[in-house]
């Protein structure tokens, strides 16, 4: 999800400055998301001055017209995924040396 932002306009229309911005929703989990939402709706919408329009775009959309935000949530994804393992007790694996390890170097083509 994202607020709109101004220097990607969506369309000229009134309430696109409190326009919400779902990426990869496909139809069934729209629903889903606005019964999820509904229950901080009126104070995102104090907060924000009016009412919020919430803007959907389908995982085949995303991908078509905003790639860089599969790209984003891929990136989140494996950090969160790096945060677990590290936050995770290791104590039972095998341990081994980092001086052993070859080190990885990627070359342009």
């Amino acid at each position: 999800m994202r607020w709109a932002p101004a220097d990607r306009a969506v369309g000229d229309y009134d309430g696109r400055d409190r326009t919400l911005e779902v990426f990869n929703a496909d139809v069934p989990e729209q629903r889903t998301l606005l019964r999820e939402l509904r229950l901080a709706r009126s104070e995102i919408e104090r907060a924000i001055g009016g009412p919020l329009v919430v803007l959907f775009h389908t995982s085949s959309e995303t991908e078509r017209l905003y790639p860089e935000m599969s790209t984003r949530r891929h990136y989140s994804f494996l950090a969160d995924r790096i945060s677990e393992w590290m936050q995770r007790d290791h104590g039972e694996e095998p341990s081994f040396d980092p001086d052993q390890i070859e080190r990885f170097t990627i070359e342009a083509a």
